[in-house]
């Protein structure tokens, strides 16, 4: 009987599709959840794929960055919004602090930090640790459900979510979005992937959604591409 071939040899299509944006990325279970052979594969693909792009500009799970903004239409860009951060805080004679929700395995800000250096802080948000994953683009690794796992008192410049996992998969989005408003710094933008149904079938969280932005004074937002978009405010002086 003939040994059998690596995985990857099997899939090379897909992995061209993948790099084409032609299909989409999977959503990968937790370790314990996962069929032994099948968390072998996909190991063995994720170390592929970061050998093939040593800069860092893979997206979560084999996903070029660029791909998956144009997925979302450019309503988030990631780059821009991280250099705006970090030349305010260089004004300021202080460090930016960045924070990706959902950040898979780190690798979307691999690029951005070893641009910026020290003047750059890195926060992530998993449900799971990954066993093996080095979190290269993640300063500060957060583990767990979000409204448990993120940081009460550290303040950020940016904070935003690439996929639609980060809010659409829990039941708390208008507490989770009060939240993320409490971490930004006053001038600071949130750019949040909150998932298609989530603007095309559940009104009674967009509603929700609506007020916690209206009694945090946050008149103007966008909503493009399921993403949204939206900058906290300076308070008003008595």
């Amino acid at each position: 009987m003939p040994a059998a071939k690596p995985f990857y040899e099997y899939n090379a299509r897909a992995r061209k599709q993948l790099r084409a944006g032609a299909i989409p990325a999977r959503v990968y279970r937790p370790e314990e959840l996962r069929d032994p052979r099948r968390a072998s594969r996909e190991n063995l693909l994720v170390k592929i794929a970061k050998e093939k792009d040593e800069a860092g500009s893979w997206h979560t799970f084999r996903i070029p960055l660029k791909v998956h903004q144009r997925w979302i239409g450019g309503s988030i860009d990631i780059q821009s919004q991280v250099a705006r951060a970090v030349d305010a805080a260089r004004k300021r004679g202080l460090k930016a602090f960045v924070l990706e929700l959902g950040c898979g395995l780190g690798d979307v800000l691999a690029g951005e930090k070893a641009k910026y250096g020290d003047d750059l802080v890195t926060y992530g948000s998993v449900l799971k640790r990954t066993r093996g994953a080095d979190y290269a683009g993640v300063d500060h690794l957060l583990e767990g459900e979000l409204r448990n796992c993120l940081p009460r008192r550290q303040i950020f410049d940016f904070v935003f979510s690439l996929t639609d996992g980060s809010f659409s998969h829990t039941r708390l989005k208008a507490g989770s979005l009060e939240r993320v408003i409490g971490l930004l710094r006053p001038g600071g933008t949130a750019a949040l992937h909150m998932g298609r149904e989530f603007f095309s079938g559940d009104f009674e969280s967009l509603r929700e959604v609506k007020a916690v932005l209206a009694e945090n004074g946050i008149k103007h937002y966008a909503t493009e591409n399921d993403v949204l978009v939206f900058t906290k405010p300076y308070p008003h002086l008595p």
